[in-house]
């Protein structure tokens, strides 16, 4: 959910007096950002490659952004919606992940007592939330 947060913080970057003011609008901000980063929390994980379509609602208090993120045996799309400064919605539409190669890795980091235990197959991911208070 990182690059959820950091698109939000995007967003709100170029709000007037973001950091103290709830309610200031949001930038109409438009435009595509790509870049990679790093799954810091699962060692080993491959570099994730991510992209970021910004573009207006359908109000003018509404700002959309379109993501996608790629990675060796892992592959997402999704969208957020923000209608204010900490506010809004995000939906993972698609995800899929490989388990042979995110499992071992996961497994190892968070459950040492599951290590040595084969999981294979594609997993499919899809979700929704609300973000609030930044």
């Amino acid at each position: 959910m990182s690059l959820l947060r950091r698109c939000y913080a995007l967003l709100a970057w170029a709000s007037a007096e973001w950091a103290g003011a709830a309610e200031a609008p949001l930038p109409p901000i438009t435009g595509n950002l790509a870049g990679e980063m790093k799954a810091l929390l699962i060692p080993g994980a491959p570099v994730m490659q991510w992209t970021l379509a910004l573009r207006p609602g359908a109000t003018t208090e509404e700002r959309l952004a379109d993501f996608t993120l790629e990675a060796k045996g892992f592959r997402g799309r999704g969208e957020i919606r923000l209608t204010t400064p900490g506010e809004g919605a995000w939906r993972l539409i698609e995800g899929q992940v490989d388990l042979a190669l995110w499992a071992p890795l996961i497994v190892e980091k968070y459950f040492p007592e599951m290590v040595g235990v084969l999981l294979e197959g594609t997993v499919a991911v899809t979700g929704e939330g609300q973000l609030r208070n930044g």
